[in-house]
């Protein structure tokens, strides 16, 4: 898996069996966020009116804004990305975790 953080630019890739400590110390990076292009703005408006229009004809707890809800969240989502400025200046820390619930 570290080698595939490496080959997407990032500029530190810690790879450990336990969470490093300082990571915290290191700051925060916030994934940029792009405008929607025409097709996915024309989506995710036509979802929202379509969630409205179910909300007002069968309430806000139909069963029926779920999926539409969730696929507003992946448009959204995909607007979201690390660029590559801020991999070049970024890391990414990955370990492996066990914990036993008593």
């Amino acid at each position: 898996m570290a080698g595939e953080y490496r080959a997407a630019g990032w500029y530190e890739v810690t790879a450990t069996f336990d969470q490093p400590y300082g990571l915290y110390n290191k700051g925060y990076l916030y994934p940029a966020e792009r405008e929607p292009s025409d097709v996915e703005a024309e989506r995710m408006a036509a979802l929202d009116t379509e969630m409205e229009a179910i909300a007002e004809a069968e309430g806000e707890d139909s069963d029926r804004i779920a999926p539409l809800m969730g696929e507003r969240e992946a448009l959204a989502e995909g607007l979201r990305s690390y660029n590559a400025d801020q991999k070049a200046v970024g890391g990414v820390a990955l370990w492996i975790s066990h914990a036993q619930n008593r």
